[in-house]
């Protein structure tokens, strides 16, 4: 059994039949109704499961380790970032395996998947074409980020040539992998979004991709980060029975104002991730910025 999670409450219990070649059924719920409902996962007897990495995480802490049900045996994670903290949550919680998967809904088919040897991006090269490209649409190398750009090789409806994603992502190193597949490693990890950038007084923006890395090594657990203002931000952690110290509050704030190299304030905020996602049952993003932005984006 496959189940594909959301986070949509009013989404009902369904299910599709698919070919017998493909060898499971797929169902589909929201994770409030499986949270309500432990005696239904008992009886799906779920082998891989589907969604966000909030999603996952959230099944994985109190569904799959609770009322005596199996845990799955896979966990794909797909539509937001995957950082460490989630993984970790995932695989403590259940020993099941994590695999990250990229995809986006313009294209007819999966853009790339993590591979359990080397930990990085396998390219579906039969399907889709990947660039990844600097602000001057130029190659960048390995080890560096870019913009990922691809082209479509399957879409007959509406094709797609070097389409520019708005994903940044790390080159990778090497292009062979010893898991013996033969498409290729392109991508080391997906980083963010290009809009992922925090604005200075006078309206340069730098990107906040390094400043969410310092941040989930100091916070260990889920968060947003959100600007508010030029000078004002708020860090909404969603682990409301894990407080931050006071000492670990000067931290962030410090770690921050070193970043952006200005004078700024720090709200932090509580709130269970069921909450957010009930709220914002879209995407829950890693920074938000509701700062005015111009039009042109480079990276």
């Amino acid at each position: 059994m496959v189940l594909f999670s959301n986070s949509n409450r009013a989404f009902p219990l369904s299910w599709q039949s698919v070919p017998s070649q493909f060898f499971a059924q797929r169902v589909f719920a929201s994770v409030f109704t499986l949270l309500e409902n432990p005696k239904l996962v008992r009886e799906l007897n779920i082998e891989v499961v589907v969604g966000s990495p909030y999603q996952l995480q959230l099944l994985a802490r109190d569904v799959f380790t609770k009322d005596n049900v199996k845990p799955p045996r896979l966990f794909i994670s797909i539509a937001e970032r995957l950082d460490g903290h989630h993984r970790r949550i995932i695989q403590e919680s259940t020993g099941g395996t994590v695999i990250d998967v990229y995809c986006a809904s313009e294209f007819s088919a999966l853009i790339a998947f993590e591979c359990r040897k080397c930990h990085r991006l396998h390219t579906n090269s039969d399907c889709v074409l990947i660039e990844v490209l600097d602000s001057d649409g130029k190659p960048v190398p390995p080890g560096d980020r870019g913009e990922v750009v691809i082209t479509d090789l399957c879409n007959f409806v509406s094709p797609l040539i070097r389409y520019r994603t708005g994903d940044i992502a790390t080159v990778a190193d090497t292009v062979v992998c010893n898991c013996q597949r033969s498409l290729p490693v392109q991508l080391d990890k997906i980083e963010g979004r290009i809009t992922d950038k925090i604005t200075l007084e006078g309206g340069n923006q730098i990107s906040v991709l390094p400043l969410l890395n310092s941040l989930q090594i100091l916070l260990s657990s889920s968060f947003t980060l959100v600007q508010e203002e030029t000078n004002l931000f708020s860090l909404h952690c969603y682990e409301p029975n894990k407080e931050i110290s006071k000492s670990r509050a000067l931290a962030i704030q410090e770690c921050i104002v070193q970043y952006a190299n200005t004078s700024l304030s720090v709200k932090i905020q509580y709130e269970s991730i069921l909450d957010r996602m009930n709220d914002f049952p879209g995407k829950l993003r890693s920074f938000i910025s509701r700062v005015p932005r111009p039009e042109s984006l480079v990276i």
